[in-house]
């Protein structure tokens, strides 16, 4: 069962780890602002990301989606709570970057949320993590902005479309980050989970090295039955490494960012290359088919180094030489 950690491992935690305050876009620390004003985010997201910045990645040859950007007129039904209403609702007509996002990111459904900024918490291919506050719940968030245009640019809608589906059906999970909230506006897609305010377990290892023997042990436990119950659960995860485990105020891990995830039935294969390179299976690094067997063999890597404090391979150049090294 779930519970805080010994008293000598939580202190070290919370001593190492700190709530992550990084310095946002020009958005004040407390400054209070509404949904709307998220969309103003638009364009600098789009020109921060022109390009592939994140050290993950997926292989952008499978699953093509259409490159018809010619407008049609299409309407839809209203949205209401999330779900499209039935007949005889209002209908009106719906710009293609809306629909192509649709019906799993509802359009606006979350507008009116008032948010209070606290800054940035970390930044990736498509979009950065904010860490955000509900005016009307005083909850706290880690708000993903999404911009369409490096989504559809990089044609990774489906992708970004089966991440939510995912994390959605999983959420439930008590190493799993919930996921709270999610909609679309004209530019962005939103994204919420539950804000995890003690840091990556990766902070924490670059800053002891090797850990005790038993604390490796019950995080490898955590993570072990983590990745069996979504293999369980026909999903593969495809990027397991110590910065997509956080710690939450008892130590515990709690697995976010499934922007890699996908269906696979137990059993089936698939053979996109993705991951984090130091952390990828050889089967995935030699781009043949491979099964949910190479979630288990990332996290034998970081059961490596959380014992001895360093990878077992150094950081390769490129796929070929990190299966030579291999």
């Amino acid at each position: 069962p779930r519970g805080p950690l010994p008293d000598m491992h939580k202190k070290g935690i919370a001593a190492l780890i700190r709530p992550l305050r990084a310095p946002g876009l020009q958005i004040r620390p407390g400054q209070s602002i509404s949904e709307f004003n998220v969309m103003g985010l638009a364009n600098t997201l789009s020109q921060r990301f022109s390009v592939l910045s994140g050290l993950s990645f997926i292989s952008l040859v499978t699953n093509p989606t259409s490159t018809d950007t010619t407008r049609r007129k299409i309407t839809r039904t209203r949205h209401r709570g999330g779900c499209i209403s039935g007949p005889g609702k209002t209908a009106w007509p719906v710009a293609q970057t809306e629909l192509l996002f649709l019906p799993e990111f509802p359009v606006g459904t979350d507008q009116k949320m008032q948010l209070i900024f606290y800054g940035e918490v970390s930044r990736g291919a498509f979009g950065q993590v904010f860490h955000v506050q509900c005016n009307n719940t005083l909850k706290h968030f880690a708000m993903k902005v999404l911009a369409k245009s490096q989504v559809c640019s990089l044609d990774v809608v489906q992708q970004v479309k089966q991440e939510v589906m995912i994390q959605q059906m999983c959420s439930h999970h008590p190493f799993i980050t919930p996921l709270t909230h999610h909609w679309q506006t004209r530019k962005l897609l939103i994204v919420m989970t539950e804000y995890i305010a003690y840091g990556e377990l990766h902070q924490l290892w670059q800053s002891l090295g090797g850990f005790p023997q038993n604390l490796v042990a019950l995080y490898v436990a955590e993570i072990a039955v983590t990745i069996d119950f979504l293999h369980n659960a026909g999903v593969i995860y495809r990027d397991l490494k110590m910065e997509n485990l956080l710690l939450d105020e008892d130590g515990h891990v709690m697995l976010i960012d499934f922007g890699l995830a996908k269906w696979l039935r137990y059993g089936s294969k698939t053979g996109s290359i993705c991951g984090t390179l130091h952390l990828m299976a050889p089967e995935v690094c030699m781009g043949s088919w491979y099964s949910h067997s190479v979630d288990w063999w990332s996290l034998g890597i970081i059961a490596y180094s959380l014992v001895l404090g360093r990878y077992p391979i150094p950081l390769q150049l490129n796929h070929s030489a990190m299966l030579n090294a291999i």
